[in-house]
């Protein structure tokens, strides 16, 4: 993991270098590979703005926070960030589990389901029957 810092506008301090290699593994548990992730923190008018860049081999993700702490726009940035992550690692997921459907396993659990929807019915209709 490269991580990359620029600051306009602002002072560049240990403390908010070693804030932003935190948070920047945050998201390295998303990759196992490779990625460079650069931050970029700048004052405008009182507000502090933060953008954050998360380059890969076949992957690029962007988020930008404000807010009138740096600290806390580079912690919104992060979480904006990870909901990126997240969603598309369930994208992923759910492609891959789609797949899969016609794997032995699962066509056992769809004809256990089935069985099991029949004998429901057949005690539902017991049911009717003896009321």
């Amino acid at each position: 993991m490269q991580v990359s810092s620029s600051f306009k506008n602002i002072k560049h301090t240990p403390g908010i270098d070693e804030h932003i290699y935190e948070e920047s593994e945050k998201l390295a548990k998303f990759f196992d590979g490779k990625f460079e992730v650069q931050w970029s923190c700048h004052l405008r008018n009182g507000v502090n703005i933060t953008h954050v860049k998360l380059f890969g081999p076949h992957f690029e993700y962007f988020a930008t926070a404000e807010s009138g702490n740096l600290f806390k726009s580079i912690n919104k940035a992060t979480i904006k960030l990870q909901k990126q992550l997240q969603k598309k690692k369930s994208k992923l997921r759910n492609k891959i589990n789609r797949n899969n459907l016609n794997s032995p396993k699962h066509t056992q659990i769809l004809e256990l389901q089935k069985v099991e929807e029949k004998e429901i019915e057949e005690y539902e209709d017991d049911l009717l029957d003896a009321a």
